[in-house]
Formats: C-alpha cells, structure tokens, sequence
C-alpha cells in the first residue's frame, strides 16, 4: 500500500462507485461537510467531558472514514472508538490531535479529486 493509499484508498472508491468521476467527488464534498460538523461535535463532548457523545460521534466519523475508505481516519477513529466504549475519555483527548490532523492531510490530498 503506498503512503497515498494510506491517506484515502482512491481505487478501491473509485471500484465500489464505478468509476464515476462525478460521484467520487460528490461523496467526498459531502465526506468533508459532515465530517467537520462531526468532529465539531466530538470536539464539544470532549470539552464538556461527555464520553457517551464522545464514543457515539467517533462512532459515527469511523463509518463514513471507512465509507470512504479514508484508512488514516478509520484507524484512528477506531482507536476513539474502543476508548470511548470502555469509558476512557483520555483515549479519545489523546487522538483527537491525530484526527484534525489526518483530516486536514486527506483534505489536501483529496483536492486533486474535487477539481
């Protein structure tokens, strides 16, 4: 797997939406809408110290990260996952960090796709 393979899986995307340039890019616009609105969210529950949101938000990007086949963000959001199912809010805090930044690189990568 290369390094951009590692950031968003784009053939494997590109396999399951046939090929259809149009699409790819509709579901990635829609991917990073949502997903800054979600880790907007996840960010507020952490704040307020609220695992429950927390675990349930982390949840909810780790679907579309693998939706998308964003493999940097699922792992994380994985990771955020487990933590916030077992209670440890820490484990989600200590991410969170990853997140915004794997975010921000599959963003940036990404743009090749939306233009």
């Amino acid at each position: 797997m290369s390094e951009a393979d590692k950031i968003l899986d784009y053939d494997s995307l590109s396999h399951i939406l046939q090929d259809d340039a149009n699409l790819i890019k509709m579901i990635l616009e829609s991917f990073f809408n949502d997903t800054q609105k979600q880790i907007d969210i996840l960010e507020h529950a952490l704040n307020n110290n609220d695992v429950e949101t927390a675990q349930k938000q982390a949840h909810k990007i780790k679907g579309s990260t693998a939706n998308v086949r964003a493999i940097a963000m699922n792992q994380i959001t994985i990771d955020m996952d487990l933590a916030g199912k077992a209670g440890e809010i820490d484990g989600i805090i200590n991410r969170m960090a990853d997140l915004k930044e794997a975010f921000a690189i599959m963003k940036e990568h990404s743009q090749q796709y939306l233009d």
